[in-house]
């Protein structure tokens, strides 16, 4: 009897210890699998996050360059007519550190605007007056601007403002015009006319810009696009000779241009 309680009391504990062991394992494992998932789910929802920011984080680049186009409203200053144009041509930006860039171009550039009817007396045969009007000029050049530009991020895109200076090389001028001939009692109006006027305007100019633009960075693969508005001010006297009304009375003509362009690069 003694010795079946002995048995009895052995293999209780026997039992027991087995039990115990197997709870603690299983325990262990559900601890682990809960500090794996754990740590799975830190990592998906950092990279997450990462990913997330990552699209809304505008990056910004060191070096950026690509092709401007777009189209220009110019005036003489003190006349309200306006010539319409196109500037087309190459850029290139360095940035001096985050958000501030220096910029240049290389541009295709029409400037000019219209001038106010102009009466010229001859004398000459049958002709006594000739009247100029409706009349165009169009000052075609090759313009170098260099600006500062400061970029403010919003989201992924960079909206910013810009200010410097541009230089103009004139090569060519044409004015476009009706002319009326007074002869005697009658008056006769021609078509209009192109007149080389190159000779009247000066070959370089200069001015300042103003601009404010927004860029779009990688809107087709790693290409950006910026759109722009900018305001050239007309620094320097245009008139060349004499042949100028302007200059004939010590007016000074300055060109001053609304842009409005879209540029697409690195």
């Amino acid at each position: 009897m003694l010795k079946m309680s002995k048995l009895t009391i052995i293999t209780s504990l026997l039992l027991l210890t087995f039990f115990h062991a197997n709870a603690q394992t299983v325990n262990d494992s559900e601890t682990t699998t809960e500090t794996v998932s754990s740590s799975e789910g830190q990592a998906d929802d950092a990279s997450t996050s990462d990913a997330y920011s990552g699209d809304d984080e505008y990056a910004y680049s060191k070096f950026g360059y690509g092709v401007t186009l777009g189209g220009t409203a110019s005036t003489f200053e003190g006349y309200s007519g306006t010539r319409y144009g196109l500037a087309l041509g190459a850029y290139g930006s360095y940035s001096i550190f985050d958000g501030l860039n220096v910029r240049g171009e290389v541009l295709y550039f029409q400037t000019g605007g219209s001038k106010p009817d102009e009466i010229r007396t001859y004398n000459i045969g049958s002709v006594d007056q000739v009247k100029v009007h409706d009349r165009s000029v169009l000052l075609q050049n090759v313009s170098v601007p260099v600006m500062l530009t400061y970029e403010l991020p919003v989201g992924s895109v960079a909206p910013y403002v810009g200010a410097g200076g541009i230089y103009h090389f004139n090569f060519a001028a044409h004015e476009n015009a009706k002319r009326t001939y007074s002869l005697g009692d009658a008056m006769e109006t021609s078509p209009t006319q192109a007149q080389n006027v190159y000779d009247e305007y000066k070959r370089h100019t200069w001015g300042l810009i103003f601009s404010l633009g927004v860029k779009i960075p990688e809107i087709v693969n790693d290409y950006s696009m910026r759109i722009e508005a900018r305001y050239n001010l007309g620094m320097d006297d245009v008139n060349a000779s004499q042949l100028n009304t302007e200059a004939q009375t010590g007016k000074e003509l300055k060109n001053n241009s609304f842009m409005l362009t879209i540029s697409f690069g690195y």
